[in-house]
């Protein structure tokens, strides 16, 4: 079975796997308010070959979350993905980082019995948005990761009041609010969390399967919106 790098760090969590196939191997998540991806990241990955009998050229793919998340760490984690992956002439998996989390509500659900038949995936964004994306626990994908505006989206056609409801990511707060604001009757099951390379098994496999890789010279993060850089302010006279 091939041995995988897994990575994520489009939120303020940092986390990789690796991964024999779709086992996990070992896998580690730091979580901090400040961003340390850059600082942590390769820290983390070197914790890991530690613990495993395989080095870095045991590896016969690199994958990495594609967002959407925080601009800064899409970019840290799929450069070092594509580093790895270019220096050590290896392939390259893009993972969606919203269809990351519905995998981790959906282990949480079996793991819990749970009776949740919908996960919601949610990853914060600016004022009232979130990026969002829904499923069946079957698989089925009812809303495509997309960004939405909570004052101007409705639910209604893609979740039912006799729907058990999942939401997990990091906009659970803003979620609970938008709810109660608009007096939401669903069986709902919070789960607060971050992208988790260690739940990255199933792409692994889906790309093996289906040879799903990417290009190393045209792959770039899900920005989703558009990413403005504001130009430095002139010195003055």
């Amino acid at each position: 079975m091939p041995i995988v790098l897994a990575l994520d760090t489009s939120t303020k969590g940092c986390s990789a796997a690796l991964f024999d196939g779709q086992d996990c191997l070992v896998h580690r998540q730091v979580i901090e308010d400040g961003f340390v991806h850059a600082e942590q990241l390769h820290l983390i990955v070197d914790g890991l070959f530690d613990e495993v009998p395989y080095g870095l050229k045991d590896l016969e793919a690199v994958a990495v979350g594609s967002g959407p998340g925080s601009y800064t760490g899409l970019r840290i984690g799929v450069s070092a993905a594509k580093g790895y992956a270019f220096a050590l002439d290896k392939e390259l998996i893009g993972v969606d980082s919203l269809a990351l989390l519905v995998q981790q509500g959906k282990s949480e659900v079996k793991t819990k019995m749970l009776g949740a038949e919908v996960i919601l995936s949610v990853i914060d964004s600016r004022r009232q948005e979130v990026y969002a994306r829904i499923q069946r626990i079957s698989g089925e994908v009812l809303l495509e990761t997309s960004s939405i505006d909570l004052e101007e989206f409705s639910f209604e056609p893609y979740i039912t009041a006799s729907s058990g409801l999942m939401i997990v990511g990091d906009a659970i707060e803003k979620m609970r609010t938008y709810l109660n604001k608009h007096e939401a009757h669903y069986s709902v099951t919070y789960l607060e969390a971050y992208p988790n390379a260690r739940f990255m098994g199933n792409f692994v496999q889906h790309a093996f399967d289906n040879q799903a890789f990417e290009s190393l010279v045209s792959f770039e993060p899900n920005y989703i919106k558009p990413v403005y850089i504001t130009p430095p302010k002139s010195a003055t006279p």
